[in-house]
């Protein structure tokens, strides 16, 4: 009998199937019964008796338009049509992701963000016209991994974001190698998946493509800041359970405040319901300020500001970071209100900390403990412990860097974007 050895990737065992066709040969790149993927053919042999109960079923010609390369380099700084994210079903940090992510804008990463926390296995979500030398990021979500032993389900993820890029007309397609694990996947079957989605569109006809794997070259102290990042989620993640009992921590925060040093830094960031319990605990609702406004269609968030600012002669400080023309373009919706707006108003006039949740739910936004550098967390750690912005802003300028590593990020991106 005409055997053709497979040896088929994240197994170390030789697989053997009939092959009857003499003109395949070791090597060779074919298709076997029971695998969607082509596969490398070890060894042909011949054998009397043998395991095998599956054909060879042909080769896999190779299509010379799809090019196929590795590189090592900067995936923030490499250039391409676009890139393929995978994400976890579970998983609450992925490097490639957070590292993307850093250049998205905000209303991307917030699409992003919520697109994450409701997702299905194999869903896709693009994002495009990012600030990266990328048309597109392709991200999809993976399955878990469960008893998926060869990676099938992770490479049909795979195809699916490749068929999605080739359908927005993608030339060239980075698949980064992962340096985690992913839905349960580790780096190695990882890696290997794309090895194997590589190869099978390497045997795809009628397209003209360039696959390339990318190793991410980061410098050190950044791969340390997110590896760090990772290990705490992941130890939160341990450690949290479902049986725990949160019921009654509303009153518990209610009846007694937490000083901030005594803010339990993981559940803040990764529990909602305790977090949700400390926003509580010092809400104030004797101090409800309530701005109705006679035109219901009117732009709402910007008139609250502008009557709170007209009730405590806030209009000088104001003039400061907006001009007329920008307070014309908010009241006649030219211009979007957006969650840093609120942010900034609120410092300039000088909301105490009940108002100021007010202001930001009328503007139909919520402090979120998961943001881009922490810019929330920060945010509120800082108006939970001196009462919003009661002491103005040239105090929240000068405090805000001290309870943060990326306090000049924020001042950045709230104070001057």
């Amino acid at each position: 009998m005409r055997i053709a050895e497979i040896k088929i990737k994240n197994s170390k065992k030789i697989y053997d199937y009939f092959c009857n066709d003499k003109t395949i040969n070791e090597n060779d790149l074919v298709y076997v019964e029971g695998l969607v993927f082509p596969v490398f053919v070890s060894a042909i042999k011949e054998k009397k008796e043998t395991l095998a109960n599956k054909n060879v079923l042909g080769v896999a010609n190779v299509n010379n338009n799809v090019k196929f390369n590795a590189r090592y380099d900067d995936i923030s700084k490499y250039k391409a049509d676009a890139i393929i994210d995978i994400i976890g079903i579970e998983d609450k940090l992925n490097n490639i992701t957070e590292l993307l992510s850093d250049k998205l804008s905000k209303a991307q990463l917030n699409s992003l963000l919520s697109f994450i926390s409701n997702a299905k296995p194999f869903d896709l979500f693009v994002n495009i016209n990012v600030n990266l030398h990328y048309k597109n990021i392709i991200h999809i979500v993976v399955p878990k991994r469960d008893k998926d032993f060869f990676g099938n389900n992770l490479k049909g993820a795979y195809c699916k974001a490749i068929d999605k890029a080739i359908e927005l007309g993608s030339k060239t397609i980075v698949l980064p190698q992962v340096n985690n694990e992913v839905s349960g996947y580790s780096k190695h079957i990882i890696n290997d998946s794309i090895t194997d989605a590589i190869n099978k569109y390497r045997c795809t006809p009628n397209i003209k493509i360039e696959l390339i794997t990318l190793i991410n070259k980061l410098d050190i102290k950044k791969e340390i800041i997110r590896e760090t990042k990772k290990e705490i989620v992941d130890k939160t993640l341990t450690k949290s359970t479902k049986t725990e009992d949160t019921t009654n921590i509303f009153e518990v925060l209610k009846n007694k405040p937490l000083d901030i040093k005594a803010f339990d830094m993981q559940k803040l960031k990764f529990d909602r319901v305790y977090f949700d319990a400390l926003i509580q605990s010092k809400y104030n609702s004797t101090e409800e300020y309530v701005y109705s406004p006679s035109d219901k269609e009117v732009k709402y968030p910007f008139f609250f500001a502008h009557q709170y600012a007209k009730d405590n002669n806030m209009y000088d400080p104001i003039a400061d970071k907006y001009s007329s023309d920008m307070c014309k373009k908010f009241r006649t919706g030219k211009k979007e209100f957006k969650k840093y707006d609120v942010f900034k108003l609120a410092i300039l006039e000088k909301m105490n900390y009940t108002v100021f949740l007010q202001f930001l739910r009328c503007a139909g936004f919520s402090i979120s403990p998961l943001t881009l550098h922490d810019v929330d967390l920060t945010v509120f750690k800082y108006i939970y412990k001196y009462n919003g912005f009661v002491n103005g802003k040239d105090h929240f300028l000068q405090n805000i860097v001290k309870m943060t590593e990326y306090g000049n990020y924020l001042l950045d991106e709230v104070w001057n974007y």
